[in-house]
């Protein structure tokens, strides 16, 4: 997987595998790890083995074109991410269109921009911005709103005392 830390990979070659394929997405998932972040920074052990390899060889194989995401939230991570190249299948940009469109929601995102500070929770095992919380609350409270109470909504986050601030 490649979000495998570099130091797990031994455990890996300790089976002898005859190939080890490594799959993910070296620029959006860091290396999952059940030591704090905080404790990683500046010990080498902040980089999955998929990024070590793709920035010693320069070699890799992107996938161009994606098939879960609506276009619009595509193109602001194809720019951000790569360079413009990866692009909605033609039937996938249809669909999520017309699923906008019925559910009066034109945009598939909302941008906010929020002036908040990561902090380390008491536990000492993740961060938390607790800005960010207050304004991911008040943004589901809106769609509640205006969407009724059945509506789904998913908040993602990548920290543990964000998600249990979230709760």
């Amino acid at each position: 997987c490649g979000c495998t830390p570099e130091s797990s990979t031994a455990m890996l070659l300790n089976l002898r595998p005859h190939n080890l394929v490594l799959l993910g997405d070296h620029k959006q998932l860091p290396p999952c790890s059940l030591v704090p972040p905080q404790d990683l920074k500046g010990t080498g052990h902040d980089r999955s083995m998929l990024e070590r390899c793709v920035l010693a060889s320069g070699q890799v194989h992107t996938l161009t074109e994606q098939y879960r995401m609506h276009p619009h939230i595509c193109a602001a991570i194809s720019r951000q991410f790569y360079q413009g190249r990866l692009q909605t299948a033609a039937t996938t940009a249809e669909e999520r269109f017309k699923h906008a469109e019925t559910a009066g929601d034109p945009d598939a995102m909302v941008w906010a921009q929020v002036n908040g500070e990561e902090t380390v929770p008491e536990d000492g095992k993740s961060y938390v911005n607790l800005a960010e919380v207050a304004a991911t609350v008040a943004a589901a409270h809106r769609l509640r709103e205006r969407h009724g109470p059945t509506a789904t909504i998913a908040a993602l986050t990548f920290y543990k005392g964000q998600l249990l601030a979230l709760l």
